[in-house]
């Protein structure tokens, strides 16, 4: 890739820091500029002091090397401006106009906090409404430039209540979503918009009762640019969707794989049954971006661990697909205190006589029957339980049987 990389003019992350910090000089930037390899960040300010700010490298390294290279230098000087962009306001009457609502997901706002507690910074408590259990609206003060959290000091600084913000943000967000969806098939929509807000439409509950539709709407918000819509008792359009979805994937700016119906004017996680066309594939999704958040969890976990110095082994959250079934699974290792994601599967690694080694695996329900005691919930988002210890030889053996079941052979 390194050589493709070079034909294409695409740099690689150490040569795009080279770029921005030339950028940020050229744009008159005179303060310190250190390079934070482990987050992929540039902290621009007096180390030493608390005014500095952190400006991470992922999405402009995304965008970077997916436009085409002669709009490259645009798109550069666009990103990096953004950290010179207006302060913000510091009163609600300028303010009101540029306030949006953002649809989130949890898990995304859980992470915020974690980099938080590892910056040793307080987490930012923005103004929320939650949606669902996958889902939360928060307020953002958008400018030419930028995006900001419209968090707590913000708030606090405009001096009116979350309720007023949240009625004018969605008046603002109505404005500027008059047009329609596209139809990309009989039954199938996707949003128009391309600003950034469009998974925030889903807020705007009104409008997709203009679509015609098999049944309630439902929807997916696959990135902050896309919003899929068909109806819930259309199979042909939520294998489209499934589809659509499938083709857009992108591990930046991603909102949620989970599809959500609207009933009485609330958004609701939906599933299909197992026997839907599209129930594989609707699945797959959904624990493809369930892994991404586990991912991005578990690099924070891992680096809180190391700086606290606690010997905690983060587990991975994988995936695995047999006979075109994708499900997930995580490992259970005897003799190490563990954080474990929640996943379809639990696999107990035992140490057997001399090197060898027992693997059993159980699917996660009925495993917490026998060992629930064990799983410490950690009240994380997503879910993590901690194991201490393993599961004694009297629990183990019911393991034994229950793995022995589910594969129809002997233990």
């Amino acid at each position: 890739m390194g050589i493709l990389n070079k034909l294409l003019g695409k740099p690689n992350p150490d040569a795009f820091v080279t770029l921005v910090k030339q950028e940020l000089r050229r744009q008159g930037v005179t303060e310190n500029i250190a390079y934070i390899e482990e987050d992929f960040a540039l902290s621009i300010g007096d180390p030493e002091s608390d005014n500095t700010n952190r400006m991470y490298l992922h999405n402009m390294f995304s965008d970077y090397n997916s436009v085409p290279r002669s709009e490259r230098a645009e798109t550069l000087e666009r990103y990096v401006r953004s950290l010179q962009a207006e302060k913000p306001p510091e009163d609600f009457e300028s303010a009101q106009e540029r306030l949006l609502p953002r649809v989130r997901e949890r898990a995304y706002l859980a992470a915020l906090n974690l980099r938080q507690t590892l910056l040793g910074e307080d987490p930012l408590n923005p103004s929320l409404q939650n949606l669902n259990e996958r889902l939360a609206a928060t307020i953002v003060y958008d400018d030419e430039y930028h995006v900001a959290e419209y968090h707590k000091p913000m708030e606090e600084a405009l001096n009116v209540p979350a309720d007023q913000a949240f009625d004018t943000a969605y008046d603002n967000l109505r404005k500027i979503s008059q047009e329609p969806f596209t139809e990309l098939a009989p039954g199938l929509y996707v949003s128009p918009w391309q600003d950034t807000h469009d998974a925030s439409r889903l807020l705007l509950t009104e409008i997709f009762h203009r679509m015609t539709l098999r049944g309630d709407p439902v929807a997916m918000i696959p990135h902050r640019d896309l919003l899929f819509v068909t109806g819930a008792e259309d199979e042909e359009g939520l294998q489209m969707l499934a589809n659509a979805v499938g083709e857009s994937l992108e591990e930046t700016r991603y909102v949620s794989g989970d599809l959500f119906r609207l009933c009485d004017g609330r958004w609701e996680v939906f599933t299909v049954d197992d026997q839907h066309p599209a129930a594989e594939a609707l699945s797959r999704l959904r624990l493809q971006f369930r892994g991404w958040d586990y991912g991005e969890q578990a690099g924070l976990l891992e680096r809180l661990n190391e700086r606290d110095g606690k010997d905690i082994f983060v587990a991975n959250y994988s995936l695995v697909e047999q006979n075109g079934y994708c499900f997930s699974y995580s490992v259970w290792t005897e003799g190490a205190d563990t954080l474990l994601p929640q996943t379809d599967y639990l696999a107990f690694n035992a140490e057997g006589d001399g090197d060898t080694v027992e693997i059993l695996m159980v699917d996660w329900e009925k495993a917490a029957a026998i060992v629930g005691d064990l799983l410490e919930p950690q009240g994380l988002y997503p879910e993590r339980f901690r194991v201490r210890t393993f599961p004694s030889d009297a629990l183990f053996a019911e393991l034994k049987a229950l793995s022995a079941q589910a594969s129809g052979g002997e233990a």
